[in-house]
Parts: structure tokens; sequence; C-alpha cells
């Protein structure tokens, strides 16, 4: 069962917030109902609870520090985690696919825009800006198959023993 409004997780350093408050501006329409909850550290937080916001959706927010302990408490709350950004901004051009791989081993079904660090892992996601987003809204319970499915064949990849395993590998391998 999902919540009534939908509860939507965003995560992120305050040099992100903008691109929520971009999204927040045009994602969603008039008929949209959701609660927001925001973590970030502090500069963030405050930028965010001091910008005028416009939204055409109706939002309730939720905003808290960004921390380990209040990730896993809001994951547990949270229907979806959207992460949106800016293709065209030479800055996201080399961010890590870490928010991503960080929403799906949360269990979230995670909405995002497509980042070149991203595309690899497009078939556990969907598109922020596509009519799937839309249907995600509706029922984010449809998506859990894809959250299940990361976290079986995706999120290992990245177990802290598997990548010290990697570059134990690469280092004794390339010297």
């Amino acid at each position: 069962l999902f919540n009534e409004p939908v509860t939507i997780l965003w995560f992120g350093h305050s040099s992100n917030i903008d691109f929520l408050i971009q999204f927040l501006q045009v994602g969603f329409d008039d008929r949209d109902h959701i609660r927001l909850i925001v973590l970030s550290n502090e500069p963030g937080l405050n930028y965010f609870a001091s910008c005028n916001l416009v939204s055409p959706a109706k939002i309730e927010f939720n905003l808290a520090l960004w921390s380990l302990e209040n990730m896993i408490e809001a994951a547990k709350i949270a229907d979806l985690c959207i992460i949106p950004s800016d293709l065209k901004d030479v800055r996201k051009s080399g961010a890590s696919s870490n928010r991503l791989i960080t929403a799906l081993a949360l269990g979230l079904p995670t909405a995002a825009d497509n980042l070149s660090s991203y595309q690899e892992f497009s078939q556990y996601y969907v598109d922020l800006r596509s009519e799937n987003f839309k249907e995600i809204l509706k029922n984010p319970l449809a998506y859990k198959g894809l959250v299940i499915e990361a976290q079986t064949n995706l999120i290992p990849r990245f177990n802290m023993n598997k990548i010290e395993k990697d570059w134990e590998s690469f280092l004794t391998t390339s010297t």
C-alpha cells in the first residue's frame, strides 16, 4: 500500500537544490497532491525554505538534515524517490550514479533525469520527464519490481567488500 498523498523523497547536497525547485515548478500538474521529504545540508534546507516556490501541485513539505539515519527513516515512509537534474548543466556531466544507487538500495522506486552516469542503469528507474513519471505517481507499487531487480542484480556491485576486492585486483594487476 502507498501513502495518500504519495510521499516522495529527495535527498542531496545544497548544490542540487535548484534542480529540485525547478522540477517542482514544472514537473507536476494541478491535480497532483504530494508530500515531499527534503533531506539536505543546512545551507540547502535554509535556501529551500526561503525560496518562493510556485508549483501547480498541492505539496506538503517535510525538511530534515541529510544523514544516514534520516535517509533510512525517510525511506521507510516514502513511496518513491526523485532525482531531478539539468542535462544541459556542464557541472552534471561528471556526476556519479551514487544518488541513484542509494535510492534503489533504500528500496525506493525512483524517477530521475537521464544523466549520462545513470544510463547504464536505465532499466531500473523511470525517466522523470516522461509519461512514466505520471504513472509512478499514480501507483508507485507497480514499480517495486524494478527495485527488487536492481537490489538483486545491481546493488551487489556496489557492496563495500566487492569494491575493495575490485581495487585490490586493479592495483595488483596494474603494477
